[in-house]
């Protein structure tokens, strides 16, 4: 009868510690250009809400008769301008919610 070896013996010997896997400048590379087009899409989101908020505070400063050339600016009527505020309020709130949930999609992926 042959002799038997158990599967431990059998097994090719391992250190305790493994080496470590070599570096992926691939990986590095693909991490920065995903971070750069994350800070450019945010750099997009945050200039369009910006004009956002500053069409919403003149509408909303129009409204409320803050500006003494209101009526001169503009030939709209004045129970409009709250219209176009609560519209651009929404847009507003939009955007906030928007960028909030694509910088935590980002953090969660990295």
């Amino acid at each position: 009868m042959p002799s038997r070896r158990r599967r431990r013996d059998r097994r090719a010997r391992q250190t305790d510690h493994p080496e470590p896997p070599p570096s992926r400048p691939a990986a590095k590379k693909e991490a920065g250009k995903r971070r750069a087009d994350h800070e450019a899409r945010m750099a997009r989101l945050r200039r369009a809400r910006n004009i956002v908020l500053a069409g919403f505070l003149l509408s909303l400063l129009f409204s409320i008769e803050c500006l003494a050339v209101t009526a001169a600016c503009t030939s709209l009527p004045q129970s409009l301008f709250p219209f176009f505020s609560s519209a651009l309020l929404g847009l507003l709130l939009g955007y906030f919610v928007r960028i909030w949930r694509e910088q935590r999609a980002f953090e969660r992926a990295a």
